[in-house]
């Protein structure tokens, strides 16, 4: 009896929630900062992790429903890598600072971020650019999506956060 009402009381309670503030932080993951042993320290040993290039490397937490890409100039980009790139899929855990989730519709993102501007044609950019960041003249100056919301069928299907290169 007791042990049948732990479980309940376990699935009844709710749900971390892990806050996108920008394109600065993603629950705990400073963009352009955080390392892979930092994010391991916030949400486990990652799912998987595989190295794309050179520079950079893929983890991802399923239970989480977070990917996080890595970047490095100096090599081993899965161990010193900064959190480049943090992609999350969760509809219940993750919101935006002002309340944006997976799942909502495109009626709400514009009315939460009313200056967002639906992009397409931008290989994995495509989406509504919730804050508009500019890359370092260094590397061709131009615009990128900080914070991006990728849509399906006319509602939100991941949140994006995002730093350039050079920032």
């Amino acid at each position: 009896m007791i042990a049948a009402l732990l479980a309940v009381l376990v699935l009844a309670a709710p749900q971390p929630q892990h806050v996108i503030h920008g394109d600065r932080s993603a629950g705990g993951i400073r963009i352009a900062r955080s390392t892979p042993a930092d994010v391991k320290k916030l949400f486990g040993a990652p799912s998987t992790s595989r190295v794309t290039s050179s520079q950079s490397c893929l983890q991802s937490w399923k239970g989480a429903r977070l990917a996080v890409t890595f970047f490095t100039f100096e090599g081993k980009p899965c161990v010193r890598g900064a959190a480049l790139a943090v992609t999350v899929t969760g509809r219940t855990a993750w919101r935006t600072a002002v309340g944006l989730r997976v799942g909502d519709s495109a009626a709400r993102l514009r009315t939460l971020y009313p200056k967002a501007r639906l992009r397409t044609g931008f290989v994995g950019d495509s989406g509504y650019w919730l804050v508009t960041r500019q890359v370092g003249a260094e590397v061709g100056g131009g615009a990128y999506p900080g914070l991006l919301a990728r849509m399906k069928s006319g509602r939100v299907a991941a949140l994006v956060a995002r730093s350039s290169v050079c920032d």
